[in-house]
């Protein structure tokens, strides 16, 4: 049985400095089997969204790639700003599976380590796969 995680975010405390729209094509441009949806509301409404975007990663998306092209975003987008004006800029993460347990990370936030981030990101993402596996497992009486 295929199973799907669920990745969402958003660009954290930047204003209109970055859009969306280009992070999502920097990430894009970095992973393989990966969909991409933003967040895009109609013109005119006053919405709050929580998250800017959703990645959806099936079993075949390598999750080292998608937290090096993280990171990669946090370098190229977050880092750049928090030089200039915005020192609590970061790239807020949220992974989520489909029986809805999450895990979080805020990057720039929480996590200044590439390796630190990268290790627990792929640690909380195989967590994540296991809780879904152990629910599928029918106990035999």
């Amino acid at each position: 049985m295929t199973h799907s995680l669920i990745i969402q975010g958003s660009l954290a405390n930047v204003g209109n400095e970055l859009s969306s729209k280009d992070l999502l094509q920097f990430l894009d441009d970095r992973t393989n089997n990966v969909e991409y949806y933003r967040f895009s509301p109609t013109p005119g409404h006053i919405t709050g969204a929580a998250f800017d975007w959703t990645m959806i990663i099936n079993s075949t998306a390598s999750i080292i790639t998608i937290a090096l092209a993280l990171w990669a975003a946090y370098k190229h987008f977050i880092i750049p700003l928090r030089k200039k004006q915005k020192k609590d800029a970061f790239l807020f993460v949220s992974i989520k599976n489909e029986n809805g347990n999450f895990s979080q990370f805020s990057i720039g936030d929480q996590y200044e380590d590439k390796e630190i981030f990268v290790r627990e990101f792929i640690e909380k993402i195989e967590e994540l796969k296991i809780k879904i596996s152990e629910e599928d497992v029918e106990i035999e009486k």
